[in-house]
């Protein structure tokens, strides 16, 4: 048998006391605490950038290999994906975002490495098949590596850009 009284939004249900809410405040009320919980957890975001300041379109082929970095290039890394970006004239574009509760900003620092394989890219001029992107767009020392925003526990926004203009062709 349930037994129920209702005094200033606690009611008694067979014995126990409950906090009466509508069901718009129990809502609220979980937004509010997940938007608490979740935004005091420090967070890494990371962008790999392609700025093309050049007078052409730049096509740049993008391939994960996935394994042990450790040896590379003298061992083999399985291919894990690959895809293809057309750098528009007076554009940037984002080959890889990622963010993660655990990263910290270093982890991102070598630009092209991660810690679980590679990324190799190639490039080559749209229309302009005499001309190409003579500068190494997989040599580390190429991409600059700029901390946008620091956050505490070495976490924050970050970024590897590597700027292409027109006498990186040839």
């Amino acid at each position: 048998m349930l037994v129920r009284a209702v005094y200033n939004g606690l009611s008694l249900v067979n014995g126990w006391w409950q906090l009466e809410m509508k069901t718009t405040q129990t809502f609220q009320t979980l937004g509010l605490l997940t938007v608490l919980l979740t935004g005091c957890v420090p967070n890494t975001y990371h962008e790999t950038v392609i700025q093309n300041n050049s007078t052409y379109d730049i096509l740049v082929y993008e391939k994960w290999y996935h394994g042990d970095v450790s040896e590379w290039p003298d061992s083999s890394l399985a291919l894990f994906q690959s895809d293809t970006h057309l750098i528009k004239t007076g554009t940037s574009e984002a080959l890889f975002v990622s963010s993660g509760e655990t990263a910290e900003l270093s982890d991102f620092d070598t630009c092209l490495r991660i810690s679980s394989g590679i990324i190799v890219l190639s490039s080559k001029v749209v229309g302009y098949d005499s001309l190409s992107v003579q500068t190494d767009i997989n040599d580390i020392d190429e991409w600059v590596f700029t901390v946008r925003d620091r956050r505490k526990e070495n976490t924050g926004d970050c970024e590897c850009r590597l700027t292409i203009e027109n006498t990186d062709l040839n």
